[in-house]
């Protein structure tokens, strides 16, 4: 309800002790309802994954330019340079097509849903 915009309050109780001892729910269980429960609601691990793509980027291009210099000003090893500068240039947009991929594929999720883009409480003249 809360994707409606209705007003939300919560409602503290005390549980009490289980009546028929421990769980028998298992671990992996436990994580994978966790986990569903993280990405079933929430779009933020997608757009975490841009952000981190963005950063990835920023920094490798730090990080090719300080490669580029040592190649100028310093006797590095054969092939490091340009190694270095694609594993890092790679991995940046790795990440970054990940990002742009799963909002997208939020998008559809959301669409997928078929909600209605508004609700009539009452209508008039009718």
């Amino acid at each position: 309800m809360a994707w409606l915009g209705f007003r939300q309050a919560a409602v503290e109780y005390t549980r009490e002790a289980r009546y028929a001892g421990n769980t028998h729910y298992p671990l992996r269980a436990m994580f994978r309802l966790a986990g569903e429960g993280l990405t079933s609601f929430s779009t933020r691990p997608l757009q975490l994954a841009t952000w981190l793509g963005l950063v990835l980027m920023l920094f490798s291009l730090i990080l090719l330019a300080y490669v580029f210099l040592s190649w100028l000003l310093f006797n590095t090893v054969r092939g490091w340079t340009s190694l270095a500068a694609i594993f890092l240039m790679s991995q940046a947009v790795q990440w970054l097509m990940l990002g742009i991929i799963g909002n997208y594929l939020a998008v559809i999720f959301r669409e997928a849903k078929a909600r209605p883009l508004y609700l009539v409480d009452k209508t008039l003249n009718r």
